[in-house]
């Protein structure tokens, strides 16, 4: 786990992590520190930011983005995931998931499993192998590239504001 500067305001906790990116031509590695903002409740808890909408833009964008690339699977996934943050996708737990689920509330769950649909990275057929050879190969890798980061950032985002008790 990477460690984390914390800044802490009277109503506002931020945390600085480190995103760190390998740079093949000069062999080293850059590090750029993203800012994560997080509410203090009445009750003192750090709660963080609910980042749904952010969430549903990058789900909008690379899901365009994966039918200009012309994969449809991929198209259809992202697709899901966005229905499940706008209540309208169908609202069901997977069987490897039943028994593992804390419970939550609909709203939660919905943040959670889109962000368990959305979660396309890793691991062979995944959206590391054929969409980035079909964006290399289209001159799209930097918007590949930037629309991958994000969603993994979201990703991340609504796991944190579902398992802290955001919603």
């Amino acid at each position: 786990a990477d460690a984390c500067i914390v800044t802490i305001s009277a109503k506002e906790v931020i945390t600085w992590c480190p995103a760190w990116e390998y740079d093949f031509e000069k062999g080293l590695f850059t590090t750029e520190f993203e800012a994560h903002n997080c509410l203090i409740t009445s009750t003192g808890i750090f709660l963080p930011r609910d980042t749904r909408k952010d969430f549903k833009d990058v789900l909008q964008k690379i899901m365009m983005f994966s039918k200009n690339i012309r994969y449809e699977k991929f198209t259809s996934i992202f697709h899901e995931a966005y229905g499940l943050l706008s209540n309208q996708g169908k609202l069901q737990v997977p069987k490897n998931l039943r028994e593992t689920i804390p419970d939550m509330t609909e709203d939660q769950l919905r943040v959670f499993l889109a962000a368990y649909v959305a979660d396309v990275f890793g691991g062979m057929g995944s959206w590391n192998d054929g969409p980035a050879c079909e964006a290399h190969v289209k001159g799209l890798q930097t918007e590949y590239q930037e629309l991958s980061t994000e969603l993994r950032k979201q990703i991340d985002n609504a796991i944190l504001f579902v398992v802290n008790g955001g919603i």
